[in-house]
C-alpha cells in the first residue's frame, strides 16, 4: 500500500509540472503542487565538536560528535505536506541526497554527526533515528525527484546533498 502511495506521489509530482522542471542548478520542493521554490543554503549558526580529546586520549575507542546549530528557531520555507516532494539538478546524486530530522533544544535547530556513524548511505554520519527514508526517481539529464517514505511529521528537517554545509533547511507543520 505505501509503495502505491509513493507511486502516486512520484506520478503526481511529475504530472504537476516536470515539464516546467528548473533549468538551474539547485534543490527545489514543490509548493501548492504547481510550483517549484528553490531551497536556499541553511545558515550555520555554529559548530561545536564534543568529546575529542577522550577520543584521542583513548586512541580512538571512544566517539566524538560534531553538533552543527542552524540560525533561528524555525526555518523560513514551511509546508503542510506530509509528502513533501523535491526536484534535485546538480553535482549530486540521488544516493548523496539525506533528510534529517533537526533537535530543537531551547529555541535552537541543532544536527549531531559523527564519523564514527558514517557509511556509504550516510556520509556525515547523522544518527539513524534522525534520518528520513527517501524514494528517488532519476531523469534523462541526471535531475531526479525525491520523496519520502513515510509522511513528515510536523518539525524542522534538514535536507542534505552531501556533507552538513550542503544543507537546506525547511519545515513542516
Amino acid at each position: 500500500m505505501r509503495w502505491l502511495l509513493l507511486l502516486l506521489l512520484l506520478g503526481s509530482a511529475a504530472a504537476a509540472g516536470l515539464e516546467k522542471a528548473p533549468a538551474d542548478e539547485g534543490v527545489y520542493v514543490l509548493r501548492g503542487g504547481t510550483e517549484w521554490v528553490e531551497l536556499e543554503p541553511a545558515p550555520v549558526a555554529g559548530t561545536r565538536i564534543r568529546g575529542l580529546e577522550t577520543f584521542i586520549e583513548s586512541g580512538g575507542y571512544t566517539r566524538f560528535f560534531v553538533d552543527t546549530e542552524l540560525e533561528g528557531a524555525k526555518a523560513a520555507r514551511r509546508t503542510t505536506d506530509r509528502f513533501p516532494r523535491f526536484f534535485c539538478r546538480g553535482p549530486f546524486s540521488p544516493a548523496d541526497l539525506l533528510i534529517v530530522r533537526l533537535t530543537l533544544q531551547g529555541g535552537r535547530r541543532l544536527s549531531r554527526t559523527s564519523p564514527a556513524a558514517a557509511s556509504m548511505t550516510n556520509k556525515p554520519g547523522f544518527p539513524q533515528e534522525d534520518l528520513v527514508r527517501l524514494r528517488t526517481s532519476a531523469r534523462d539529464d541526471g535531475s531526479f525527484l525525491a520523496v519520502p517514505e513515510d509522511p513528515l511529521p510536523p518539525g524542522e528537517y534538514l535536507l542534505v546533498t552531501g556533507d552538513v554545509g550542503s544543507g537546506r533547511d525547511f519545515g513542516v507543520d
